[in-house]
């Protein structure tokens, strides 16, 4: 066999691999797309809502839109057994697609318009949406909540199984090219 088409079946299994074990990756950055829209939509219809009401709320309402839309991706590989990678590629496109939309419309700052600049933003967040700042300068409470966030993700990481990570992680060994992979897990 010439070595070429060898090396080319290699990299199209390391390719098509890499691309189904980052599958989780892309449905988490599109729940998290979602989720901002989500959390953006709540902060400017409650303007008038006090700080430590619609910071909670506005997190939890992200949390949860995310939460929906990643499970659609999770459904349509349980139920009907649709491929995850097609399924996410798609819901990316109209995430995005509806971002732009609302980008746009009803939540496009209103100065913007008015400017006749047309830049997609959102109006700025009441006021009662800031953080408070921890020392003087931009830094912020919202640095401590994310770092928090990622203690508790890992230790709920450390603390289950989760088998579908580890046998995505063992096929994706299979096809890489580099001998070394095979110990990094």
């Amino acid at each position: 066999m010439h070595k070429g088409v060898a090396k080319g079946t290699r990299f199209r299994l390391f390719i098509g691999s890499l691309l189904w074990a980052l599958t989780p990756l892309f449905a988490t950055v599109l729940a998290l797309l979602v989720g901002a829209i989500a959390a953006t939509t709540v902060a400017l219809s409650l303007p008038q809502w006090p700080g430590w009401a619609i910071i909670p709320l506005c997190l939890t309402v992200g949390f949860l839109a995310g939460a929906i839309w990643g499970g659609i991706a999770g459904a349509l590989k349980a139920c009907p057994n649709v491929n995850e990678i097609l399924s996410t590629i798609m819901l990316n496109m109209i995430a995005v697609q509806g971002m732009n939309f609302l980008l746009r419309n009803p939540p496009m700052d209103p100065m913007q318009v008015e400017a006749g600049s047309f830049i997609s933003q959102t109006a700025r967040f009441p006021l009662t949406t800031d953080l408070p700042c921890l020392i003087p300068t931009r830094l912020h409470a919202g640095s401590a909540l994310a770092v928090l966030l990622a203690i508790l993700v890992c230790v709920f990481l450390w603390c289950t199984t989760i088998v579908i990570a580890s046998d995505r992680l063992e096929n994706l060994y299979d096809h890489i090219p580099i001998p070394l992979a095979r110990h990094c897990h």
